[in-house]
């Protein structure tokens, strides 16, 4: 210690100074470098992270452009095939220039009654098991119906519905609202399998239906027509992205905010998340948000323990060894600098290459879509054109002076203010807009051109360069007009057709009017049984001619668009029995069995057109009798389901005949087909019954189908929604509690229906092929009220003919009802008549069974009765003069019949003129005013008496309008001319009535008359 302090003091000052100083200059160095080394570190960190940030932003904005020539592709075609977008996707090599897209594709946008035709459209390309995913029952629907390349992965995603999943659908939603690109949020795609999942997303561009209006989100939903579309699994999307100088840098990338931990993707190999992560040991780290079709993307950016080398680290340590050596220090320092330079040309050389690519991208997808790339500079001014461009414009290299004053050259005169107009609106507001003009060639030719236009802004917002496809679309807009010349045309010939249908209404209904009316007046007269028979078979026959002319007026009504659906209240059951009355005659011509319906129905009463519904179940049921030799001929109705208000039935006529092939079903409900034009031809027939149903269920809102199998007979079947009846709602009868029914040997078709309306009554019974056993049955029960039903194919039995002799005492507290057709009511054993209590004709009808039952029972009250046969009523006489105008001797006969039942006079007028002479010299009531007359027509006329100038002596007399028309529009033409009711030929005596009791006093006196 002496030794040290004597050594001290040999020492000047000053060397201790210096020594000190050194130390101090020496720790300050130290220092100096250890804070460059990370100030160095962190700047190279943030530039890497910039670039990382910058390299992601741009290739989304590539793969943007890439879905935009796919939406082109779509906008340059009425149509694009399967084997166009194949072509397309070839094009761009996706592969090679578009790395981490796992598919290209386009979505269409359905409703819930397209799916089922689209299926069938997809399967018929070849796609036999193809139907939309996921199952269930949705507002909308989306399909992927094209998607490449089409591997074996992608083939997993063909039909998927994207809109049935949330986050692709609010991506959908968003795309389709804002007309641009949007991107999904983080989903797991389709396509993945359970090796190397990955996670994914999807980016949209709206497909809209042309020369839809887009200005409003109401208008962009309703004209949606599908998505471009592209799926990406993100850890493809990113491979590679980090070059070899940013190693020992990783990233985590997130949508939203990193807190919310929706990750999309981590390049860390453990997958260790290090944001926010209390184990991380992170040197540098960075946060970058970025916009990506409208959803926010995360970067966070971080450097692990070995972005600072080893040498960078031991440079302050070196420092400390060598002291002072300052130019050591400098060098090291400038040679950090040096790199830190290098590092920067590198970046830049990259950044030039990455847009060489860019511009080789947007060529590539430009030439796939057959259109020319525009490039304009905004900032420069400066117009790039490529060569398809420079042609569809008709420049060459050599004559385009790379100004926009080139393009204003050859956009039309008329064009070029509006053009010009939208240009400068999408500078400053959007991103993306579409033009359509006009272009003068330089040898005169106008050619129509559409563009497809991109605005790329700075970070300030401003629109710094505008890229555009532009494609020639002349051959569309000729199609066009030449699709409007034809459209004018058709309608023209249509209006033509509606005045002809007009007319034919008119000339072949009015005939039938006569014979319709003069039955009518025929039915009033007195008439034996057998004559009044002979009476309703030719007035069912003359309905029957009046339904096969009807027919051939549906069918033209339907196709010109003038048949109109009129709903009213209709009681099912009344409906069918009213159906299977008019077919039982020709059933029982062919021996065959009819039931209609085949099983107990409820009194129901629905909202429908009667006479449609009518049509269609007499068609159906008359074709499977003309094409049945042996069987049953059945209709059954099925609830499918029902609401408070509302069911829905399916009605099924099925027959045991020949049956139809597959190959000929198809065809049945086409005008004109027939599947056995011999059988046809002897059975009679046109070909139009099942198209005229088919067309008046679709009317109706319904479906109807066929199903059939060669040899097995078939089922024709139709489905209705209906709404229920308000009114007539079925009261709950227990009339046969004390009843006991037994049925001999049913026939197999009706032991059905025995068992269902039966059981719907709570009425007990039993079914046996033994008539003592039925005897003994019906002895031992206790019911006061016992029923035996036996059928009179039956009787021709020696067996049962003689039990029935032999046991007639035995029936004495048994009622005998025997059902039998109607052809056989006058064969009937005089014993069973004798016997027999109720004779029930065919075809079954639970109301006759009901009332025959009805008939048994001590409550045999009149309330009960199911239905009425039809009988005399009172209708009220009228003191009344009436002037018939009408041109047809046969109508005025029967017009002055009908009116004369009423007590009502009448005068007859044969024309317009006419008329108007006895209106001016007589007083009457009422007219029954023809519409087509010689001379002057029922409109005129009508128009001249409410002339205020006329001479007509009652200018308000009520004018009702006779027109054997029956087309739309009728009713309102009379009204318009100033007539004030409607009648249509044939007139309904009930309708007449009807009138007579509106515009008519009443002379207060009733009287019967059969209606």
């Amino acid at each position: 210690m002496k030794q040290l302090v004597g050594n001290y003091s040999k020492h000047p000052p000053a060397a201790w100074l210096v020594l000190l100083l050194s130390l101090l200059v020496t720790y300050w160095a130290w220092f100096v470098a250890s804070e460059a080394v990370q100030q160095r570190a962190s700047e190279r960190f943030e530039f890497m992270a910039s670039d990382v940030a910058n390299a992601i932003s741009e290739r989304m904005d590539e793969y943007e452009l890439a879905l935009r020539s796919g939406l082109a592709l779509f906008h340059a075609s009425d149509a694009v095939s399967r084997k166009e977008w194949q072509d397309f996707a070839d094009t761009l090599y996706l592969d090679k220039h578009f790395p981490g897209i796992q598919g290209l594709g386009y979505s269409v946008m359905l409703d819930p009654d397209e799916v089922a035709s689209h299926e069938l459209a997809i399967r018929q390309e070849g796609f036999d098991d193809y139907q939309i995913r996921p199952d269930g029952i949705r507002e909308n629907y989306s399909a992927i119906v094209f998607l490449e390349p089409f591997d074996w992965r992608n083939q997993r995603a063909f039909g998927y519905d994207m809109f049935s999943e949330p986050t692709r659908r609010e991506a959908m939603e968003r795309a389709r609202d804002t007309a641009d690109f949007a991107a999904s949020g983080r989903v797991t795609l389709v396509q993945e399998t359970e090796q190397d999942v990955q996670f994914g997303f999807l980016m949209y561009l709206p497909l809209y239906k042309k020369n839809s209006p887009l200005s409003y989100v109401q208008e962009r939903r309703e004209a949606i027509k599908g998505f471009v579309y592209a799926a990406f699994r993100v850890g493809d999307l990113m491979a590679g992205l980090l070059g070899s100088a940013q190693q020992n840098v990783n990233f985590e990338l997130y949508e939203g905010n990193p807190e919310q931990g929706v990750m999309l993707y981590n390049n860390a190999p453990n997958d260790d998340v290090h944001y926010n992560s209390p184990d991380s040991e992170d040197s540098f780290r960075s946060t970058h948000k970025f916009d990506v079709g409208g959803q926010t993307w995360s970067l966070y950016v971080y450097s692990d323990t070995g972005f600072i080398s080893s040498s960078e680290l031991h440079q302050p340590i070196f420092i400390v060894v060598t002291g002072i050596l300052l130019d050591i220090f400098l060098f090291f320092l400038i040679s950090y600098l040096a790199r830190g330079r290098n590092q920067a040309q590198v970046s830049e050389q990259r950044a030039i290459v990455d847009f060489q690519h860019s511009q080789q991208r947007l060529q590539l997808a430009a030439d796939a879509g057959n259109m020319g790339l525009a490039e304009w500079n905004l900032e420069t001014g400066e117009l790039y054109w490529d060569d398809r461009m420079l042609a569809l414009y008709g420049y060459t290299q050599d004559t385009f002076d790379d100004g926009m004053v080139a393009w204003q050259q050859r956009v039309h005169s008329e064009d070029q203010a509006e053009v010009i107009k939208q240009i400068e609106a999408a500078r400053q507001f959007k991103q993306h807009f579409d033009l359509q003009f006009r272009i003068v060639l330089p040898n005169g030719e106008i050619r129509h051109i559409a563009a497809s236009i991109i605005v790329e802004r700075n970070t300030t917002g401003q629109a710094v360069r505008m890229v555009g496809f532009h494609h020639d679309i002349s051959e569309h807009k000729q199609v066009e007009a030449i699709l409007k010349t034809e459209r004018d045309t058709a309608e023209s010939a249509n209006r033509s057709r509606g005045e002809f249908l007009a007319n034919m209404s008119h000339e072949i209904r009015t005939p039938i009017n006569g014979v319709i009316g003069a039955i009518n007046l025929l039915a009033d007269t007195s008439l034996t049984a057998s004559q009044h028979n002979l009476l309703n078979i030719s007035k069912r026959s003359a309905e029957s001619l009046l339904g096969l002319i009807n027919d051939i007026l549906d069918l033209s009504k339907i196709e010109s668009g003038k048949l109109e659906i009129m709903e009213e209240e209709v009681a099912l059951v009344n409906t069918l029995c009213d159906v299977a009355r008019i077919l039982s005659v020709k059933a029982e011509s062919k021996h065959i069995e009819l039931l209609c319906p085949a099983h107990y129905l409820s009194e129901v009463s629905v909202i429908v057109d009667g006479m449609r519904l009518r049509q269609i179940l007499t068609n159906l049921l008359n074709n499977a009798i003309k094409f049945t030799e042996q069987g049953s001929v059945k209709l059954s109705v099925d609830v499918l389901g029902q609401t408070s208000d509302k069911l829905r039935l399916r009605f099924n006529v099925v027959d045991t005949g020949q049956g139809i092939a597959a190959d000929q079903q198809t065809l049945l409900f086409q005008r004109f087909q027939q599947v056995d034009s011999s059988l046809t031809r002897r059975e009679g027939g046109s070909g139009l019954g099942l198209s005229i149903c088919k067309q008046l269920v679709e009317l109706m809102g319904g479906t109807i189908g066929v199903e059939s199998e060669v040899g097995n007979g078939s089922r024709f079947w139709f489905e209705l929604e209906l709404v229920k009846a308000t009114k007539h709602h079925p009261v709950e009868r227990r009339l046969f509690d004390d009843m006991q029914v037994c049925v001999l040997k049913p026939e197999e078709m009706y032991q059905h229906f025995y068992t269902s309306v039966f059981s719907a009554w709570n009425l007990a019974h039993t079914q046996t092929d033994d008539y003592s056993q039925a005897l003994e049955t019906l002895s031992s029960s206790t019911c006061p009220n016992k029923v035996l039903i036996v059928d009179a194919n039956h009787l021709n039995d020696e067996a049962l003919m003689a039990n029935l002799a032999v046991t007639n005492d035995k029936m004495h507290n048994i009622y005998l009802f025997v059902v039998c057709p109607q052809s056989m009511l006058a064969m009937i054993p005089q014993v069973v008549s004798d016997q027999a209590d109720q004779i029930i004709s065919k075809p079954l009808m639970q109301s006759e069974l009901y009332n025959a039952f009805l008939s048994v029972v001590t409550e045999n009250v009149e309330e009960n009765i199911m239905e009425h046969a039809p009988v005399a009523e009172s209708y009220k006489q009228f003191n009344a003069n009436v002037l018939v105008v009408e041109d047809n001797t046969t109508n005025i006969v029967i017009i002055q019949g009908l009116l004369k039942k009423f007590n009502v006079t009448t005068d007859v007028a044969e024309d317009g003129q006419q008329a108007l002479n006895l209106l001016a010299k007589n007083n009457y009531d009422l007219v029954l005013m023809d519409c087509q007359m010689p001379v002057m027509d029922g409109f005129e006329t009508t128009r001249t008496i409410r002339k205020a100038d006329s001479d007509i002596l009652n200018r308000e007399i009520p004018i009702i309008a006779l027109t054997a028309q029956a087309m739309r529009g009728d009713e309102a033409a009379c009204r318009e001319a100033g007539m004030d009711d409607y009648l249509s030929k044939p007139i309904e005596p009930r309708l007449l009535y009807e009138k007579l009791s509106k515009w008519l006093p009443e002379a207060g006196k009733d009287q019967l008359a059969s209606l």
